[in-house]
C-alpha cells in the first residue's frame, strides 16, 4: 500500500478489503460531521459549516479531484 493511503475493513473482514487515498476519507468524514452538527439548524447555516471544514481539510490535504463528485453526491 502507498504512503497516504488507507486500508479500510469492510465489517472487519480482511477478505473484504477496499484502499482509497486517506484525504478522501477525511473529506468524507468532514462531510458527514457538518451533516450530523446540522440537524435541525437551517440548510445555509449547515452549508457555511461544511464550506469552514472543507476550506480547512484543503489547507491541509491539498486539492482533490474527487471531492467535487462527493459533494454533488451529498446534495
Amino acid at each position: 500500500m502507498e504512503e497516504g493511503w488507507v486500508a479500510v475493513l469492510w465489517q472487519g473482514d480482511a477478505r473484504k478489503r477496499s484502499e482509497l487515498p486517506g484525504p478522501l476519507l477525511a473529506y468524507q468524514a468532514a462531510l458527514r460531521c457538518a451533516e450530523l452538527r446540522g440537524v435541525g439548524r437551517p440548510l445555509s447555516e449547515v452549508a457555511a459549516y461544511r464550506e469552514i471544514l472543507l476550506a480547512r481539510l484543503n489547507a491541509i490535504c491539498g486539492d482533490l479531484p474527487q471531492v467535487e463528485t462527493i459533494m454533488r453526491s451529498d446534495k
